[in-house]
């Protein structure tokens, strides 16, 4: 929703425009799964309540279920180009596409991982040690682990792409040329920083501001809210820890993956900065969460 007020804010008349796409993308999704749970495991390791950290993975881990198939389901539709959109299919394409966009891997990962993680047998099947699949379960884990350092190649690989597609402008071009080039350089430049600026604005200080008054009006006006964030602080720790989050790196996959090589490389700068801009603003607000459930 913050991100949609202030898509139509910033461009009214250009929500077409790949920078209006992108910003909604950049505020709507965030971080869900590899920060948090970095996070997590450097604040609550040494704690000395030994079962904070699992069940705090935990909590992400059910946040990701349902975080992951609206995010490659919704996702690629928000970066789609409008000439490429589902209006222009017929209705078979149309039901293809949406198939397609349902069942995709993530979301048939995110369904099996609940089915296997609610029905016991199933899960006894994988995760008890000597099981027959245990050695699968193992093996999914140890892919798994490649999940972060992926995500970190493609975007690096989109910034080593951003310095070898910029094109300097050469002396022997026009004076009007020359001219041309420089206004679309510091048009671009300017769009560059205002996305820069109102991705920030929404999420390290929207967004978390709404969540913490959201979460005070809960727990002063409805006694269930406060009597389960009272005795599960994790559970409103990790609310309030997915709210203060960056942008999502996979945004730059799926607009690879749409084969718009010159927007994911754009993207990618603006999450690398956004993400740099972010560390004291998430350090701040880790320490207001901390201080909230007191956790220490």
């Amino acid at each position: 929703m913050v991100g949609s007020i202030v898509s139509r804010l910033l461009y009214p008349t250009k929500l077409d425009s790949d920078d209006a796409k992108q910003l909604l993308a950049c505020t709507t999704f965030g971080n869900s799964g590899p920060l948090p749970i970095v996070f997590t495991d450097a604040i609550f390791r040494a704690h000395s309540d030994s079962t904070l950290l699992k069940k705090g993975i935990a909590y992400i881990s059910l946040y990701l279920l349902g975080w992951s198939p609206m995010f490659w389901i919704l996702g690629p539709s928000i970066l789609e180009d409008a000439a490429t959109s589902s209006s222009t299919l017929t209705p078979k394409e149309k039901r293809k596409q949406l198939l397609t966009r349902i069942f995709n891997p993530p979301v048939l990962a995110s369904i099996f991982g609940l089915l296997f993680g609610a029905v016991k047998h199933l899960s006894q099947l994988c995760v008890v040690a000597g099981s027959p699949f245990h050695s699968i379960f193992e093996a999914a884990g140890s892919l798994g682990n490649a999940y972060l350092p992926c995500v970190l190649l493609i975007l690096s690989g989109s910034l080593t792409a951003s310095a070898s597609t910029s094109s300097p402008i050469e002396s022997s071009t026009p004076p009007s040329n020359v001219l041309e080039a420089l206004i679309k350089k510091v048009e671009e430049n300017r769009g560059f920083a205002t996305q820069v600026f109102f991705v920030y604005l929404s999420k390290f200080v929207l967004m978390p501001s709404i969540s913490f008054l959201l979460i005070d009006l809960l727990r002063h006006h409805v006694p269930i809210i406060s009597t389960i964030f009272r005795r599960d602080p994790m559970l409103l720790y990790v609310l309030l820890i997915e709210t203060c989050m960056p942008s999502a790196q996979n945004l730059t996959v799926i607009l690879q993956l749409q084969g718009k090589k010159k927007a994911a490389t754009r993207l990618a700068r603006v999450l690398m900065v956004i993400y740099l801009m972010g560390v004291p603003a998430i350090c701040y607000w880790l320490v207001r969460i901390l201080q909230l459930t007191a956790l220490f």
